[in-house]
């Protein structure tokens, strides 16, 4: 599983806390959810993958890995760091900030 550099992150509100992800024990348990996700996709390649909540986007380059097109919404008002790690790790997603209902 591919998590990008946490150089590239960039914190997007106050409930973002991608860096547990990378900190003993927690990332264990991230790591865990990510598998269990992507188990749920399969082994194939899906046409197209919508994550809602995508936060700093540090799940997004692995999930851009298992689809074609990739999308990714969320409500905070920092949507241009995860532009900037999505150019920094060449990731082509369309990005939008808007809630999911």
């Amino acid at each position: 599983m591919y998590f990008p550099n946490p150089e590239f992150l960039q914190r997007t509100g106050a409930v973002d806390y991608y860096h547990w992800n990378y900190q003993f024990p927690i990332k264990y348990i991230q790591r865990f959810r990510f598998h269990a996700i992507l188990g749920l996709l399969g082994s194939g390649i899906v046409d197209r993958l919508l994550e809602v909540g995508t936060g700093s986007g540090i799940f997004l380059p692995e999930l851009s890995r298992h689809c074609r097109e990739l999308y990714a919404c969320d409500v905070h008002d920092n949507m241009e760091a995860v532009e900037k790690l999505c150019q920094l790790t060449g990731i082509n997603a369309q990005l939008k900030r808007c809630a999911i209902e």
